[in-house]
């Protein structure tokens, strides 16, 4: 799906709720932020098992649109826990956001 195509359906139909899994403060903030001046709903997570946790948790209620997922963080980093994500949720986005530099 475009990035029109999503804002068409934001204005038209129920807000599109991203996850943002991230252990710096800012860069959540700052994501958090631009997204919600563009009409997204977002829901913050620390790290990785946090990001685990809160989805299983909405999983009854229904789950975000997409998980934007930090790699280095700690308790349970982004990888491991897109792991375990794709284990359950096979249909759910999680896109990479991190300012790692491999």
């Amino acid at each position: 799906m475009r990035m029109a195509e999503v804002k068409n359906s934001i204005t038209s139909g129920p807000q599109i709720t991203l996850l943002i899994a991230d252990d710096e403060e800012m860069n959540v903030t700052i994501l958090s932020r631009r997204l919600r001046r563009e009409g997204y709903a977002t829901i913050d997570a620390s790290d990785g098992q946090d990001a685990v946790t809160k989805i299983r948790n909405l999983a009854k209620d229904g789950l975000p649109f997409a998980v934007l997922m930090d790699i280095n963080m700690p308790i349970m980093n982004g990888i491991e826990a897109t792991r375990i994500l794709k284990s359950e949720f096979k249909d759910l986005p999680v896109i990479a956001v991190t300012a790692c530099v491999v």
